[in-house]
C-alpha cells in the first residue's frame, strides 16, 4: 500500500515538474508553475499597472521584444517593437487564429465566422464578405451617401438635444450612426438613432470588450474555472451577452428567409442564396456560420470606430486650439450648404491629420487580434511551438519614442509635410498588416472622416465643469471613460471656399 502511494506521488511530482518546464528554445519570460503557468504574476502586474498593454510593455522591458508565457494551458508569445511586429504580421506561419474554449463558446462550440477562423474556411468567408460588401456599396458612392445620410440624422438629433448649449453624455453617441453604415450593407435596413433594442445591444458590445483581453482571458486559459466561479470569470455575463445577440441575429435572418425569391440586395440575402446553391456537405455556408459572421461584423464594425470617434471628440475638448484649426480648415474648403465629402478629403489635410493622430495617440486597439502559429517556427533564435497564441503589441510601434520623438504629445502636424499634405509613415498601421489586416479598414476610415468632419462643421464641443480624462478604460479595446460635453451650434461660421 505504502509503495503504491509512493509510486503515485513520484509520478504526480514528475508530471508537475514536466508541467512547469519550458520547452527548449521557448522565448524568455516569467517562471511557470504547474497548471496555472505564470498567471499569478501577470494578474499581479495587471492589478498594479491597471492596463493589459502596460503589462506587455513591462514584460518587454524585462525580457526583450519576444516574450514567452504560459497562462493556464495556453502558450503565449508577446511581440513588441517595429522590427519584430511587422515581420510577424507579414509571415504566413502566424496567420492562424486561436482555437480554444472561449473562441468556440461564442460560435456554437465550432470554428465559425470570419474573425477567429483560418485556413480554407477563412479564405472562403473573407472572399465572400469582400465580394458582398463591395457589390452592395462598400468603396462606392452609394456607401458615402449612406454615411452622409447617417451623419445628417446624427446632426439633427444633436441639434434637437443641444438647444441652449445643453450638456450631452458622449460615450455612446456614435454607436448607432456607425453601425447603420455597415448594417445597411448587411441587411438593407437601418435603425433609428434612438432605437432602444439596438442601444442595448451596442451597450452589451462595449461591456463584452471590457470583460476579456485579446488572448481570450481566463476562460480560454483555464475553462474549468467557469464551474467554480462563473461570475468571477465573466462566464455568466458573456453567456448572457452571446445569447442576446444570437436571438437578435436569428430573428434578423428569419425575416430575410421569408423574402426568398427576390433579388439579393444585401449580405444576408446573398449568403442565403449561397446556402441554397451549395450541395457540398462540407460547405462553410451554413445557418450557424451566417449567425457568427453577422456577430463578427456587428461587433468589429461598431466598437472600434465608435470608440475612435468618441476619442476624437474628447481630444477636441481637451485641445480647443486644435478644434479651432479643424473648423477653420473645414470652413475654408466646404460650402455652408452641404456636409464635407470624401472628395474634400485631400483639401481637408488638417482634419485628416487630426484623425490619424487620434488613431495613433489613443491606440484604441493596443494589441492586435490574437494570431496563432500554424506550425513550429524558429524566430530570432527562439522556437515558437505550433498552436502558440501570438499577441502583437501595436502600441509599442505607435508610441515608439525613437521613431515619433514625442509620442506622448498629441500633435497632428506630424502627419503633414511642409505644404500641409498628408505624409505616409511606415510605422503607422493601426488596422494591422498582412493577410489578417482589418477587412473593414476602408469603411472605418471613411466613416470616421465624414462623421467627424460633419460634427466639427456644425458644432463647437466644449468642456463642462468636470474636466474629462484621457486615461481610458481597459479591455480588448481602449475606450474613453464616461464624460459629458457642452455642445454649441456653430451658427455664425464664416465660409470662404
Amino acid at each position: 500500500m505504502c509503495l503504491t502511494v509512493l509510486v503515485v506521488l513520484v509520478i504526480l511530482l514528475y508530471l508537475l515538474y514536466r508541467d512547469s518546464k519550458k520547452p527548449n528554445g521557448f522565448p524568455p519570460g516569467p517562471v511557470w508553475y504547474p497548471i496555472i503557468g505564470c498567471h499569478f504574476e501577470i494578474k499581479l502586474l495587471s492589478k498594479k499597472l491597471g492596463f493589459h498593454y502596460l503589462v506587455l510593455e513591462t514584460l518587454s522591458k524585462n525580457y526583450g521584444p519576444v516574450v514567452g508565457l504560459r497562462l493556464g494551458r495556453d502558450r503565449i508569445v508577446l511581440i513588441s517593437k517595429q522590427e519584430h511586429v511587422k515581420k510577424i504580421l507579414l509571415r504566413e506561419e502566424f496567420d492562424g487564429r486561436p482555437d480554444g474554449f472561449f473562441f468556440r463558446m461564442r460560435s456554437f462550440q465550432k470554428r465559425l465566422g470570419v474573425v477567429f477562423v483560418d485556413g480554407t474556411h477563412f479564405q472562403e468567408q473573407k472572399r465572400f464578405c469582400l465580394t458582398a460588401l463591395k457589390r452592395f456599396g462598400m468603396g462606392k458612392q452609394i456607401m458615402e451617401d449612406i454615411i452622409l445620410k447617417e451623419t445628417e440624422e446624427l446632426i439633427a438629433t444633436i441639434s434637437q438635444r443641444c438647444k441652449n448649449d445643453a450638456v450631452l453624455q458622449m460615450n455612446n453617441i456614435f454607436d448607432v450612426t456607425v453601425l447603420n453604415s455597415l448594417w445597411s450593407l448587411m441587411t438593407g435596413r437601418r435603425f433609428d438613432l434612438e432605437d432602444e433594442k439596438l442601444c442595448e445591444l451596442t451597450g452589451l458590445v462595449h461591456e463584452s470588450f471590457r470583460l476579456l483581453d485579446m488572448s481570450g482571458g481566463v476562460l480560454n486559459q483555464m475553462p474549468f474555472l467557469r464551474f467554480v466561479a462563473p461570475n468571477a470569470t465573466g462566464y455568466n455575463r458573456i453567456r448572457f451577452v452571446l445569447d442576446r445577440f444570437e436571438n437578435f441575429l436569428r430573428e434578423t435572418v428569419m425575416e430575410h428567409e421569408k423574402s426568398t425569391g427576390k433579388e439579393a440586395n444585401n449580405l444576408i440575402d446573398l449568403f442565403l442564396e449561397e446556402m441554397r446553391n451549395r450541395t457540398d456537405k462540407n460547405s462553410s455556408f451554413t445557418a450557424e456560420q451566417l449567425i457568427i459572421l453577422l456577430l463578427d461584423l456587428f461587433m468589429a464594425g461598431s466598437e472600434t470606430t465608435s470608440n475612435s470617434l468618441v476619442m476624437a471628440i474628447l481630444y477636441m475638448m481637451i485641445y480647443p486650439e486644435i478644434q479651432s484649426k479643424v473648423q477653420m480648415n473645414i470652413d475654408m474648403v466646404v460650402p455652408v450648404d452641404r456636409l464635407p465629402t470624401l472628395q474634400d478629403r485631400q483639401r481637408l489635410g488638417y482634419v485628416e491629420a487630426v484623425l490619424l493622430e487620434v488613431l495613433r495617440h489613443s491606440t484604441v486597439v493596443p494589441v492586435s487580434v490574437a494570431h496563432r502559429s500554424v506550425r513550429e517556427v524558429e524566430y530570432q533564435g527562439y522556437v515558437i511551438p505550433k498552436d502558440a497564441i501570438v499577441l502583437v503589441n501595436l502600441r509599442s510601434v505607435l508610441m515608439d519614442k525613437d521613431h515619433w520623438g514625442d509620442p506622448e504629445n498629441f500633435r497632428p502636424e506630424r502627419f503633414q509635410d511642409e505644404n500641409g499634405q498628408i505624409t505616409h509613415d511606415d510605422w503607422f498601421y493601426p488596422f494591422g498588416q498582412g493577410k489578417r489586416r482589418c477587412l473593414g479598414e476602408g469603411l472605418a476610415r471613411a466613416t470616421m472622416f465624414l462623421v467627424f468632419a460633419g460634427i466639427m462643421q456644425n458644432f463647437r464641443v466644449l468642456q463642462t465643469e468636470k474636466t474629462p480624462s484621457l486615461i481610458p478604460q481597459d479591455g480588448i479595446t481602449l475606450s474613453p471613460r464616461p464624460f459629458e460635453a457642452r455642445i454649441s451650434p456653430r451658427k455664425n461660421r464664416v465660409n470662404t471656399p
